[in-house]
């Protein structure tokens, strides 16, 4: 495939499940993944199969390009890999099949996170926190470890995903804020490490 150097190759995990590849004009990136979100919570498949179901679905494997149709993004191309962000083997692969298709990083967006039941931290299972700490900070620790050094060697941007919570706390919700303020520590210590290579970490706190 040959590629347009003036679009930025942008790297996407999506939140709650999942890992996405955005190849798009600068002004599209949130339109294709808009587009996403609505083909997913309307998906006739998200209500009837299980997550793995879900997540392993062959239907995947043409979806970026539908979704590429949909917008007004004719240049772009849209590369979806399905992942557990807590696997190494799975966030390994989804990166290197980024790198395979479209060559060096310009951005990624770690952004995959789940929240966990609310539940007041007695009565919380530590198998319920042990798998929101999994995904949201593991998931990001090796987002980070594998997407670095794939960047391009002019630098660029990683953006994670943090919440209002991870700054404030919130009741019933240990794990999830635990997370968040981890992945905050995560980002502070990528940017002191990341500065000479001219890679930007930055977080954000929607909430």
């Amino acid at each position: 495939m040959k590629l347009n150097k003036n679009l930025r190759r942008v790297v996407v995990t999506l939140a709650l499940i999942g890992a996405g590849f955005v190849y798009g004009k600068q002004t599209g990136e949130q339109e294709i993944l808009n587009r996403w979100e609505d083909r997913w919570f309307s998906s006739e498949w998200y209500d009837t199969k299980t997550i793995e179901e879900f997540l392993y679905d062959t239907q995947w494997e043409n979806l970026g390009e539908e979704l590429r149709a949909e917008t007004s993004i004719s240049e772009a191309h849209i590369f979806l890999k399905a992942a557990d962000v807590s696997e190494v083997s799975e966030v390994s692969a989804y990166i290197d099949a980024s790198v395979e298709n479209h060559g060096p990083i310009d951005c990624f967006h770690n952004n995959a996170a789940i929240e966990g039941p609310v539940s007041f931290i007695e009565e919380h299972s530590v198998e319920d926190f042990d798998r929101v700490v999994a995904v949201n900070i593991r998931g990001v620790w090796l987002g980070l470890k594998f997407a670095i050094p794939n960047f391009a060697s002019k630098g660029g941007s990683i953006v994670i995903t943090s919440s209002v919570a991870g700054t404030i706390g919130s009741p019933g919700q240990s794990a999830y804020v635990t997370s968040k303020t981890a992945v905050i520590g995560i980002m502070r210590t990528a940017c002191l490490e990341l500065a000479e290579r001219n890679i930007r970490v930055n977080t954000v706190h929607p909430g």
